[in-house]
């Protein structure tokens, strides 16, 4: 049976309405695809198709294809989740890297003073044998490539150099002899 057009236009404007509601629901269903959706509609038998806010009704399939739609719902809906995974995989990036530099800074302060536990405990054992070592003797021992030369490496004479702090606490904390010991110097007469 044939209508006449002021009927189609009718049911399209009924369906355009309930697919309209159809999609308003469907889209907040919407997870993570941008794949078109189709819904089924079975009451139509006429040939015809109603384009009607970015999506088109074509009743020979009896379909409702609402792929405009959906993509652009599922694009936006993507890229905001899109978005959101970014800014967490950022966050969680500089989360890491931040531990990674804090354990790497713990780790060259561990090492750090662990090597001037080393040179103290040299300076210590130097000190118990040598009670009148100077800062330059204690090197010369120290760093006995230094005493090859004759010359001090230029990194100990700088101001605050761990080096010379240990010497100048250690020597600090030692009793100084009641009598220094003196130097004999042979005279010899002619």
């Amino acid at each position: 049976m044939i209508r006449p057009m002021s009927q189609i236009t009718n049911i399209f404007s009924g369906v355009a309405e309930d697919v309209r509601a159809t999609a308003s629901s469907a889209a907040a269903k919407l997870e993570s695809t941008t794949a078109a959706a189709k819904l089924e509609y079975s009451g139509l038998s006429t040939a015809a198709k109603l384009e009607y806010k970015g999506f088109s009704v074509n009743t020979r399939l009896g379909l409702v294809k609402l792929e405009d739609t959906f993509s652009a719902l599922g694009d936006k809906f993507y890229t905001a989740k899109a978005q959101k995974e970014r800014e967490i995989e950022e966050k969680d990036r500089e989360a890491r890297e931040l531990d990674r530099m804090q354990k790497d800074k713990a780790a060259e302060e561990e090492g750090r003073r662990q090597c001037l536990e080393i040179i103290r405990n040299h300076l210590i054992d130097y000190l118990e044998r040598n009670t009148e070592a100077t800062f330059e003797e204690w090197l010369a021992d120290l760093h006995p490539e230094n005493a090859k030369t004759g010359e001090l490496d230029s990194r100990f004479l700088i101001p605050g150099n761990p080096w010379a702090a240990i010497f100048e606490e250690e020597v600090a904390h030692r009793p100084k002899p009641a009598c220094p010991p003196r130097k004999l110097h042979r005279v010899i007469s002619v």
